[in-house]
């Protein structure tokens, strides 16, 4: 994408439309995305607030990359989810990369900024290049939610299943789960299993892995994107044989 982006004029055949969306392959749609037809008033685009990008917790990092960069005004956000115009991008792409190929080469930014450093980069680089973002909270966001950090879709088109969804009994045994991190070899690229169904809700029979007990409200939510994973899983077409001998 960002190397797409980075000819001065994209072949039309390449990239059509005024405005791009750019999304995560960890999304599960659900309705289609409601923003208006125009940002705001001050504003390039939309995009997602994370609450663990934190540009002023590393303001030593923030200037060695930008120096002279007003650290209150990154935004805390990334490359996804986020719609910009096609401009804004051929705008921004340049900075971003020069930004992340910055702290790849620098050991102590890579390291003090984890595995959320290209994110850091695409936030400094809407600073420097002067695009705005319009920022909705979670729960408010016409983006993502997640669950169960959240227990429903809220304003949301569509739920990003970053975080685990995994039922333990009371007395903390094995009851049902999925997570992203299950599915990581390249079989399960080739050979599409639909997640097994889950446990109908009993008040007080279940909690999460991390602890806090699992309520109707997160049960029917989880349930709805796990039905929506199984719908796309059976309505794609399995891959031909030629295709998975060739495949990794």
């Amino acid at each position: 994408m960002p190397r797409l982006l980075m000819f001065p004029k994209p072949k039309s055949h390449a990239l059509q439309g005024e405005w791009l969306y750019m999304i995560e392959s960890d999304y599960v749609f659900m309705k289609p995305l409601g923003i208006p037809s125009t940002p705001p008033e001050g504003y390039a685009g939309w995009a997602f607030p994370f609450n663990y990008i934190n540009p002023i917790a590393v303001p030593n990092e923030m200037q060695k990359l930008s120096p002279g960069v007003d650290v209150k005004s990154i935004p805390p956000t990334g490359p996804a989810p986020i719609v910009l115009s096609l401009q804004d991008w051929i705008k921004v792409t340049p900075s971003w990369e020069r930004l992340t190929a910055a702290i790849e080469a620098d050991t102590e930014v890579r390291d003090r900024l984890g595995w959320v450093r290209e994110m850091y980069a695409f936030s400094l680089a809407l600073v420097e290049t002067g695009i705005k973002v319009e920022l909705r909270s979670e729960g408010q966001s016409p983006f993502i939610a997640h669950l169960p950090g959240q227990a429903g879709l809220g304003e949301a088109h569509a739920f990003h299943y970053t975080l685990c969804t995994i039922y333990k009994t009371m007395d903390g045994g094995d009851a049902w789960g999925f997570d992203k991190r299950f599915y990581t070899e390249p079989q399960h690229a080739l050979e599409l299993t639909r997640i097994p169904p889950m446990p109908e809700f009993e008040a007080g029979k279940y909690k999460f892995v991390e602890g806090p007990p699992v309520t109707l409200e997160m049960h029917n939510a989880i349930k709805q994107m796990i039905d929506q994973i199984n719908k796309g899983m059976d309505l794609a077409a399995p891959l031909p044989e030629a295709a998975k001998a060739r495949a990794f």
